[in-house]
């Protein structure tokens, strides 16, 4: 069987995707180590200055060890709850496993379907189209 190569134009697009995507976070780490960057192109010096004094602020610590602790423990709460229902599901219950998606959709659906309720209520009284809003409500 033979692989289908995505053809050059597809890889261009990708390409700028990717760079339109990651250039900002590139630039954002560069300059968390630069010295001063005001009038330039690049940054004038390199440093982990910024970092150590991070490292010595107290206050930065305990937000960063609370913020792990917590963090690890909503993990763990998390799979301890949700592990067996999952392997409930999969071994003994398989016709359930479609309402345990559909509700694990729901967190990521929901606010969209809250702002767009709300924006019909912004924009019922602008002259726009209503065809773009009349099958909404």
């Amino acid at each position: 069987m033979k692989s289908q190569k995505a053809p050059i134009i597809a890889k261009i697009i990708t390409g700028l995707i990717l760079l339109y995507l990651g250039l900002p976070i590139l630039a954002t780490t560069l300059y968390s180590f630069s010295t001063s960057w005001v009038k330039t192109v690049l940054p004038e010096g390199m440093t982990f200055r910024w970092y150590a004094q991070l490292a010595a602020n107290p206050d930065f610590s305990s937000a960063l060890g609370r913020s792990l602790l917590l963090g690890g423990l909503t993990t763990f709460v998390g799979l301890a709850c949700f592990l067996p229902i999952i392997f409930y599901a999969n071994v003994y219950e398989p016709k359930i496993k479609s309402r345990l998606r559909f509700i694990t959709v729901l967190p990521f659906t929901i606010p969209g379907i809250i702002l767009v309720t709300g924006l019909i209520q912004v924009y019922q009284n602008i002259m726009i189209p209503k065809i773009i809003t009349s099958s909404l409500h």
